[in-house]
């Protein structure tokens, strides 16, 4: 294709290995045929291997560096001239490099403390100044604003993001999901307030420029890391062996089972193209295992044997796979607390799910499964429970009393079988989000008095009634939406 498309300018950027041209199809550059190649690296013998000119990048001068750090920093501490002095020595210390200079202008934002101002300081200087020939300088002083988190659990936070691929853009609600299913965010009265305190530390990652703020051109807001602070993070997980992240690498089986350290804890093998789980590759020793996310990828079969080596397995993820069942050895996984099976849309089949008494969150939408999991009766601990599927036949009487503990909640009818009753839904005092269809007006109105007289904390719902119309075999359905809740008002949509 590029030899049909005449004289080009091709880029490759952020290089880290020798490239070869020819294995990947690039025409090697020459005066006859008028290609140019142009490649950023940070690796400098990436271009002498390459035969490539080196023209360096300068770094900014200390007047732009000054500017630069003052325009990120923020006006209270710019307004300080007593703080110039150390002021000028963090920005020299960042030796004119533009991402390091945001990252720690973003450190010391809003920061009082003079000491906390002298100990960043101190500690810049001595990881640069530990920093060996072929090191990368940005990586090290990255580091600092990652030391610099005071909550644990805000380190842990930033590094879940590493577990999805360069340049991946997390949708900010999908990531505050992960974190509490991670137990990163401590266990509040309402999901409400945990997802609140979500983004609290989200908030505190983007000030400290270790995390960007993205909206798209749908409104949607998502968040991404730079690739330099992808690095630095990766550095910090590849230095203790509790980490093995293959996300977004085109792999097409397992790592072999030498690569399974016995230490591993969490996992994260998602989009890939690994079609089958190979008995030959299974891992023996993984105790410690945690987390194992394996989302987005073409899996059809899981073998028996996959899960007989993980008991302390605590969040499972299979969405967007092709697998048609799982094997009963996922009752062994008796401290499994989030089992994550959305998108999966050949699942027909799932073992009984009694022994799995520590779940707090399952997610089945969108499955072709007919009937409720047998022993979802005994997952007293479910905190979060989809069930938005159109084949299911029915929803079994006395369910959803047993369930007392949902705050997320949602059906998808497919018959009257699996329209909602209200009296069912009576016990359910901590629900938050639902949505369902009930069969008619009254079981509708029903539901709305008992949610009054329980004063139900419900931030987001969307529900249906559907009757017939006046006998004539004709399906009526309403649907009533919350679009924004201000206080004690409800502000709903309603289509007919």
């Amino acid at each position: 294709m590029l030899k049909r498309a005449g004289k080009h300018v091709l880029i490759l950027d952020d290089v880290w290995i020798e490239v070869s041209l020819e294995e990947i199809g690039i025409p090697k550059p020459s005066s006859s045929n008028g290609y140019k190649l142009v490649l950023t690296t940070r690796v400098e013998q990436v271009c002498k291997s390459m035969g490539c000119k080196v023209i360096k990048v300068k770094p900014l001068s200390e007047e732009e560096a000054l500017i630069l750090f003052l325009s990120e920093v923020g006006p209270n501490i710019v307004q300080n001239q007593t703080l110039m002095p150390t002021l000028k020595l963090v920005v020299k210390e960042c030796a004119g490099l533009p991402l390091t200079i945001v990252v720690m202008a973003g450190t010391l934002r809003g920061e009082d403390d003079p000491l906390i101002r002298k100990n960043t300081l101190r500690e810049l200087k001595e990881r640069i100044g530990k920093v060996k020939e072929g090191e990368d300088k940005v990586i090290e002083s990255l580091k600092v604003s990652f030391n610099h988190l005071k909550d644990e659990k805000m380190k842990h936070c930033f590094l879940h993001c590493t577990l999805y691929p360069e340049d991946y853009e997390i949708g900010k609600d999908k990531l505050i999901e992960c974190w509490i299913e991670e137990g990163f965010i401590d266990d509040m009265g309402t999901r409400q307030e945990m997802k609140e305190k979500g983004h609290v530390i989200l908030k505190k990652l983007e000030d400290n420029c270790l995390l960007e703020n993205i909206t798209t051109k749908f409104g949607l807001h998502r968040i991404k890391m730079h690739d330099a602070v992808r690095d630095m993070a990766l550095s910090i997980t590849r230095m203790n062996p509790r980490y093995m992240i293959q996300a977004g690498l085109q792999l097409e089986e397992l790592p072999k089972e030498e690569q399974w350290s016995p230490d591993i804890e969490k996992v994260s093998l998602m989009f890939n193209s690994i079609p089958e789980i190979s008995i030959d590759v299974l891992p023996t020793k993984c105790q410690l295992l945690t987390t194992l996310l394996l989302q987005d990828n073409p899996i059809k079969k899981i073998p028996y044997s996959f899960f007989t080596n993980m008991p302390c397995l605590s969040v499972l993820n299979f969405s967007s796979t092709k697998i048609k069942s799982l094997p009963n050895s996922i009752s062994e996984l008796k401290n499994l607390t989030t089992l994550l099976l959305g998108g999966c849309f050949d699942l027909r089949d799932l073992p009984c799910l009694s022994t799995l008494q520590e779940l707090k969150k399952l997610d089945l939408c969108g499955t072709k499964i007919e009937e409720v999991p047998e022993g979802m009766d005994m997952l007293i601990k479910l905190r979060y429970l989809d069930l938005r599927v159109r084949t299911l036949k029915e929803i079994p009487a006395g369910l959803l009393p047993k369930l007392v503990h949902l705050q997320h909640l949602g059906f998808q009818e497919s018959n009257e079988k699996t329209s909602l009753k209200a009296e069912e839904m009576e016990p359910l005092k901590k629900l938050e989000c639902f949505t369902g269809r009930f069969k008619d007006i009254g079981e509708l109105n029903k539901f709305i008095s008992s949610m009054q007289q329980s004063k139900k904390n419900l931030i987001k719902y969307h529900l249906q009634v559907s009757s017939d119309d006046m006998g004539r075999g004709r399906e009526k359905t309403v649907t009533i939406m919350l679009v924004q809740r201000d206080n004690n008002r409800l502000f709903s949509i309603l289509r007919v």
